[in-house]
């Protein structure tokens, strides 16, 4: 059912809006292949950023209202250690990496740069992927992971990067819900996790080395500059940048 409504409503729509009222679907979608770098950069930023967010909803679980009853089933289904791992991993991880995406980073985030405001677009379209959710906390989540993700997608000029640390990052949360109760983290691993009432938990060890990388992994991102095949290659100035974004729309 999960799968049917990513189709229905995020991807198709997407996709019809961007077959009618753009010249270049590859352009606005980001159809390009890109260098081998982004793709490392972006599943290492994914399990750099997961503890982070993670921890930072966590710590501010007091300031949100209680999750659904809908949620809480949702989320107890994905922990369930009797639902086959590769249908959730489907269904949780890939449909919503693939179609949320196209959808968010591809159309969106190029519709949002026509007027060539590149910034301006990464926080409007990561505002838009975090209102989708509904859920306070993870719209907050969502809103902070697609400034990252839309990054990604302008500086590598694709949107495959994206998939992959979407995926990857929806993956780890699967994951994280399903440790069990009764583990016991040893063997050194007590210093960077544990067990609390909520599940796993990142102690600040960990969410120190994940911050200096997300860090560094992101600064390295916006000194990228990928040029379209058969463009000239540009420097990264904030014109440049600004151009990159535009002609997904062009």
């Amino acid at each position: 059912l999960l799968m049917i409504q990513q189709l229905a409503i995020i991807a198709t729509p997407a996709l019809m809006m961007g077959i009618m009222l753009t010249t270049s679907m590859r352009k606005t979608f980001r159809l390009y292949l890109p260098r081998f770098s982004f793709w490392i950069v972006a599943t290492i930023l994914a399990f750099a950023l997961h503890p982070l967010s993670q921890e930072l909803v966590s710590s501010l679980r007091w300031f949100f209202p209680a999750l659904p009853k809908g949620t809480v089933a949702v989320l107890q289904d994905m922990s369930d250690p009797n639902q086959s791992i590769w249908l959730i991993l489907l269904a949780f991880a890939l449909a919503p990496a693939v179609c949320e995406e196209l959808a968010f980073r591809g159309f969106i985030l190029s519709g949002f740069g026509r007027r060539g405001r590149a910034w301006l677009a990464i926080i409007l379209s990561s505002l838009t992927f975090g209102a989708m959710h509904m859920i306070p906390q993870q719209v907050f989540n969502a809103t902070l992971v697609g400034l990252a993700l839309g990054m990604i997608a302008v500086h590598s000029r694709s949107l495959f990067p994206g998939i992959a640390f979407h995926f990857i990052y929806n993956a780890l949360s699967i994951y994280r819900g399903r440790v069990p109760e009764k583990w016991v983290p040893e063997h050194g691993l007590q210093y960077f996790v544990s067990m609390g009432p909520e599940g796993l938990r990142y102690s600040w060890p960990l969410l120190l080395i994940c911050a200096v990388l997300a860090i560094a992994l992101l600064r390295w991102v916006t000194l990228q500059s990928r040029t379209a095949p058969g463009e000239q290659t540009e420097s990264l100035t904030l014109s440049a940048f600004d151009r990159r974004l535009t002609d997904s729309t062009n």
